[in-house]
C-alpha cells in the first residue's frame, strides 16, 4: 500500500498502521529499490515493513512486487528518510532498519545518510537491542559508516554475513557479477539519544493571512523571488491567475532540513472585500513550518505591491 506522507500520523503507531498485524515486529528498509529485498526476507522473518524511498518509479515497481507477492501488511511512501524516521516513527518504535547499497557518495562525504545525526536519530526510535542491518560494496563507506557510530557511543556492532535476500538485490547481484566484495555490519542500539519528533502541523492550524487590496490590487508581472528564514528557505516560482474567483495562485518551492515540498498558496477574493491567503490542499502537503513560511511569503510579497496585512495565523 502507498502512503502519501499527509497520510501519516506525527508521530504513528504500528498498531493503527497495521490493524491485522499489531503483535509483529516493525522494520523500516531505506531505498528500496525495486522491492525485491522485502519479498524474500519477509519469508525467513515475518514483520510489519515500511520502507521509504526518494524515486517515483521505484515506488511503483515495488508496490507491483509487493501485491503480486501477497504481502499486505507492507506500506511504502515516497520521502526523504529522516523526516519519516523523526516524524512518523514514535520513540522505542523499531525494531529494525536495513539500509541496502546506499549511494555511497564517494566526492560529498556530507549527503551519505549513515553519519553521527542519523545514528543518534534512530538510535532513539529503535527498541532496546534494535538494529540497523547495513549492506555496502563500497568498503570506504563501510569503515566511515563504522567510524560515526561508534562516534555516538550508542550501540554494539556486529560485521557478519549479510542476510541472504541483501544478496539478492538488483545492485548486489550487478557487484557481486563484476566481482566485488559485499560488506555488512549490524548497529544494535544499547543506548538511546531523545530527539523530539519533527513537527507537523494538522488542518486545524492551517497558516493563513488576511489582506485588504490597495488601490492598483492587479498583479501584471512577476518575478521569482527567495525568502530566507534561518535554515529554511521559500522560493516563489510563479504566479497563476484563478480564472473561477478572479484570485492568484502561487507556486512556491520549500527548502527546510531534510524536506523539499511545493505547495500551492492560494490568494482569494472574499465578498467582504478583503484577500484570504492560505495553502491549497492539493498534493496534500505536510504542514511544516516551512509551509508556514511559504504563507508569510506570500503576504510579503503582495504587502510589497500595496496589499495592508490585517490579520496573519503562521
Amino acid at each position: 500500500m502507498i502512503f502519501r506522507p499527509a497520510e501519516f500520523r506525527f508521530p504513528d503507531v504500528k498498531e493503527r498502521l497495521y490493524p491485522e498485524t499489531p503483535d509483529l515486529p516493525w522494520h523500516l528498509e531505506i531505498g528500496f529499490g525495486d522491492g525485491r529485498f522485502w519479498t524474500q526476507q519477509v519469508q525467513a522473518e515475518p514483520a510489519n515493513y515500511l520502507g521509504v524511498e526518494i524515486s517515483g518509479v521505484s515506488l511503483l515497481k515495488a508496490e507491483k512486487k509487493l501485491r503480486d507477492a501477497g504481502i499486505q501488511n507492507a506500506i511504502l511512501t515516497k520521502l526523504h528518510a529522516e523526516p519519516l524516521v523523526q516524524g512518523v516513527i514514535p520513540e522505542g518504535g523499531l525494531d529494525r532498519i536495513y539500509v541496502n547499497f546506499p549511494d555511497p557518495w564517494p566526492k560529498h562525504e556530507h549527503n551519505r545518510l549513515l553519519q553521527v545525526p542519523f545514528f543518534e536519530l534512530v538510535s532513539g526510535r529503535l527498541k532496546d537491542g534494535g538494529e540497523i542491518w547495513f549492506t555496502t560494496d563500497h568498503e570506504e563507506y563501510f569503515q566511515f559508516a563504522l567510524e560515526q557510530a561508534r562516534q555516538t557511543e550508542l550501540y554494539e556492532l556486529t560485521q557478519c554475513e549479510p542476510p541472504a535476500a541483501a544478496l539478492q538485490t538488483k545492485y548486489a547481484l550487478k557487484w557481486q557479477d563484476l566481482g566485488f566484495d559485499v560488506y555488512h555490519v549490524r548497529f544494535r542500539a544499547i543506548k538511546h539519544k531523545h530527539i523530539a519528533p519533527y513537527q507537523v502541523f494538522t488542518e486545524d492550524d492551517m497558516p493563513h493571512s488576511i489582506l485588504v487590496a490597495g488601490a492598483s490590487p492587479a498583479l501584471t508581472e512577476f518575478e521569482k523571488s527567495v525568502y530566507r528564514y534561518g535554515q529554511r528557505t521559500v522560493i516563489l516560482l510563479d504566479v497563476f491567475r484563478n480564472l473561477r474567483n478572479d484570485g492568484y495562485v502561487f507556486l512556491a518551492h520549500i527548502e527546510e532540513e531534510h524536506l523539499t515540498q511545493e505547495v500551492l498558496v492560494q490568494v482569494t477574493p472574499r465578498e467582504d472585500g478583503t484577500t484570504l491567503v492560505k495553502t491549497a490542499k492539493f498534493g496534500s502537503p505536510l504542514i511544516t513550518e516551512g509551509v508556514k513560511l511559504a504563507v508569510r511569503s506570500v503576504t510579503e510579497y503582495l504587502k510589497a505591491r500595496g496589499y495592508q496585512v490585517t490579520h496573519t495565523a503562521y
